[in-house]
């Protein structure tokens, strides 16, 4: 092609990927001179250009099949469709659900025009085709192509005997031979009910090699003998296809004849009425006339019993071996009572009648259930229970039973029960005699009754409740159930022996008691801690105070008592005043012996007043506190060090006041609970309320100076003094 020609466009993926044809191979689809497209079209897709070119299958119909690209149309992009629902209708194909196969030689019709085009091509829809996939080449017309040939291939046309238009069963197309038409209760059945897989007359041998014509007796089974059919038997002569009733009227039979039908009137039915067993089936008819053969007469058999007699046992014995009929198995064949049944028979029925049962009568053991009507009752022979408790009180209250040793012959005998075998402790109860238990007499654990029970026995019962093996069940448990596990079961044998129940082995008071003995602990006798009840119940291990007394009074709460004592020692190792007690130790508090502030079990705070008295009777409370800190420290002399009176009063000390002393403005002073305090506050700011027109002595010598000398002298008061008085009468 010329290399001066450029690509449309970017063909579709399924060319791109499928065939492996780039943008630039032109001549892959247009040939050499880029005129002949379905050339080109034909390297890939032969099977549908020779459609095309002898006018056959869907291409070949289409008037203009020629031209590929009319439909599907190259250089639209990757995602662009060259087989879509646009590329149908451009076929003449608007809906392609609604196809009908128009030309193909496969019309849809009757199931096939119901179904989606995928079910029988599976890619129908498929975007992308994997190489040697098609979308709807590759199928036959052939039913056996898409469907199971029940068949297998015997018979050569499908269509011959079914369509499309009704079920496959019902093959619509077949006729049955006229020597045999379905008629009456032939009509109607499937094909393989007469015509069986497998078998010589089976459908698909039939299309072969016919067999002979069948006769009723082929197919069914009759019930009468071969003396009682003519020498040419016709079923038809009695009965019709009709559907109808299957018999129609007899007259009565001789004893021969009614013999040579399988059931002899012997007796005691020699004496019976016809009625008495063939008795009508529809109460409008005569009953000496007409009746239903399959109610009047059911076939009945000499020894079949239960078709005239109904079952005084309620069909217990229908599944036994003779089955619900043979009741001559037991019964003579003449009279039912007495019955035959001896002690071979009940030996073969799985329980052997020896000893004092042998001498039983039948309704001691086989009753009729207490809850039954009266004279309604069956009395029960089948699935009797055999065990010796179904019919025996159990002298043992069910001790055996529980543990399931209730098998009464391993110690008695149907001859005396009286008599005891060799009895096995261990094996009967569960409990084996060692130590001292073999020791020990019967009577020591099976106390003597008073009186004679109802067997007449005075052998004493266990009475206590718990598993043999348990020691509890007969001993009391000293240790007051500390030892039980989750399920309340204690196991004694982890530390006691039978042989010495006083002689611990193997006791790790680690292990079994989950608290390790160590330091002190290792050291005392097992009374110091387990001395009265409860010994060993309710104690947390964990926690000391389940057998110390708590010191401290629950101050610490139920912090571990090992993180301040040892088990060693119970001096106070390590402890940090601070962490424990959110209040470190510093200063004076830092010197002072731990009862000097714990003397008693109270437990205090961390404000001041909680060990020290306040000595200005709450003038500086705030709140509900006093904030001591403020003026004082815990270091050095509680002297307020910290107080200043031009920030912390309000009263701002000028030239003037800076060297009173304290006590010059603030005096002792009682309050009204009869408390005695310098009184600090509330004090006026004002002159007037601190002077007057003289000066009290006890004023003099107590002048505090801020500077090097600190107290001031007589001279100075009377100085200070004279220079107040001046300033007082000047302002008068």
């Amino acid at each position: 092609m010329d290399a001066e020609r450029v690509s449309p466009g970017p063909i579709s993926r399924v060319h791109a990927l499928s065939a492996g044809i780039a943008d630039s191979d032109c001549e892959a689809c247009h040939g050499e001179d880029g005129d002949d497209l379905l050339a080109g079209c034909g390297s890939c897709h032969a099977d549908t250009v020779q459609d095309v070119q002898t006018k056959r299958g869907f291409h070949g119909q289409l008037s203009d099949g020629a031209s590929c690209e009319r439909c599907h149309a190259e250089h639209h992009g990757v995602e662009h469709q060259l087989v879509a629902a646009p590329v149908y209708a451009l076929a003449g194909v608007a809906d392609l659900q609604a196809y009908t196969h128009a030309g193909l030689n496969f019309g849809l019709v009757g199931a096939h025009a119901s179904l989606r085009c995928e079910q029988c091509h599976p890619h129908a829809h498929k975007e992308l085709l994997a190489k040697g996939e098609q979308r709807f080449d590759g199928l036959t017309q052939s039913c056996a192509s898409c469907h199971k040939d029940p068949h297998e291939g015997k018979l050569p046309d499908c269509a011959a005997c079914h369509g499309q238009e009704q079920p496959f069963r019902e093959t619509a197309h077949f006729e049955h031979t006229t020597s045999f038409p379905l008629e009456g209760v032939h009509a109607g059945q499937a094909c393989t009910a007469c015509h069986a897989k497998n078998t010589e007359r089976s459908i698909e041998n039939y299309a072969h090699a016919k067999p002979a014509e069948r006769t009723c007796v082929d197919c069914h089974t009759q019930p009468h003998t071969q003396e009682f059919l003519t020498p040419e038997p016709s079923c038809i002569a009695c009965h019709t296809l009709d559907g109808g009733s299957f018999a129609q009227a007899q007259t009565r039979l001789t004893p021969a004849q009614h013999a040579a039908s399988g059931f002899a009137l012997a007796k005691p039915h020699d004496q019976l009425d016809c009625k008495q067993c063939h008795t009508a089936a529809d109460a409008t008819q005569r009953a000496d006339v007409a009746f239903r053969f399959a109610a009047a007469h059911p076939g009945r058999k000499a020894d079949d019993c239960a078709s005239c007699h109904q079952d005084p046992h309620g069909g217990q014995f229908a599944a036994s071996p003779g089955g619900a009929t043979n009741c001559l198995a037991c019964h003579d064949r003449h009279a039912f009572e007495p019955h035959a049944f001896d002690l071979v028979d009940h030996a073969q029925a799985g329980f052997v009648l020896d000893g004092a049962h042998a001498s039983t009568g039948c309704e001691a053991c086989h009753k009729i259930p207490a809850d039954a009507p009266a004279g309604q009752g069956t009395r029960q022979f089948r699935n009797t229970e055999s065990t010796c408790a179904s019919c025996h009180s159990d002298a043992h209250r069910g001790m055996f039973a529980a543990r399931g040793t209730e098998d009464c012959k391993s110690c008695h005998s149907t001859h005396d029960f009286a008599v005891v075998a060799q009895f096995d402790h261990a094996r009967h109860t569960g409990f084996a005699l060692e130590g001292k238990h073999a020791a020990a007499k019967c009577e020591s654990c099976h106390t003597p009754l008073s009186s004679p029970d109802l067997h007449g026995r005075r052998f004493g019962y266990i009475e206590r409740a718990g598993p043999p093996q348990a020691c509890e069940s007969c001993h009391a448990d000293v240790h007051e159930g500390s030892f039980a596990d989750a399920q309340g079961q204690t196991n004694c044998e982890s530390c006691h022996t039978t042989v010495d129940f006083q002689h611990y082995r193997n006791f790790d008071h680690a292990r079994d008691a989950k608290f390790a003995l160590q330091g002190a602990h290792a050291r005392v006798d097992c009374a110091s801690c387990h001395s009265t009840p409860p010994r060993y119940q309710g104690k947390q291990l964990n926690d000391c105070r389940s057998c110390h007394d708590d010191a401290h009074s629950g101050m610490f709460g139920t912090t571990s008592c090992t993180q301040c004592h040892t088990d060693e020692s119970w001096s106070v190792a390590g402890f940090d005043h601070a962490r424990w007690t959110q209040f470190p130790l510093d200063g004076a508090h830092a010197q002072a012996a731990c009862n000097d502030c714990h003397a008693g079990n109270a437990k205090l705070d961390t404000s001041c007043v909680s060990c020290h008295a306040d000595i200005h009777v709450g003038q500086f409370q705030t709140g509900a506190t006093n904030d001591c800190a403020r003026c004082h420290s815990t270091s050095g002399k509680f002297q307020a060090d910290r107080f200043d009176h031009d920030k912390h009063a309000r009263f701002r000390l000028d030239s003037r006041h800076d060297d009173l002393s304290c006590a010059a403005c603030h005096r002792q002073a009682t309050t009204t609970s009869g408390q005695t305090a310098v009184r600090y506050k509330p004090l006026g700011t004002e002159c007037s309320d601190c002077h007057g027109f003289g000066f009290r002595d006890d004023d003099k010598g107590k002048g505090r100076g801020r500077g090097k000398g600190g107290d001031r002298g007589k001279d100075d008061d009377d100085q200070l003094k004279s220079v107040l008085l001046k300033e007082l009468l000047h302002d008068a």
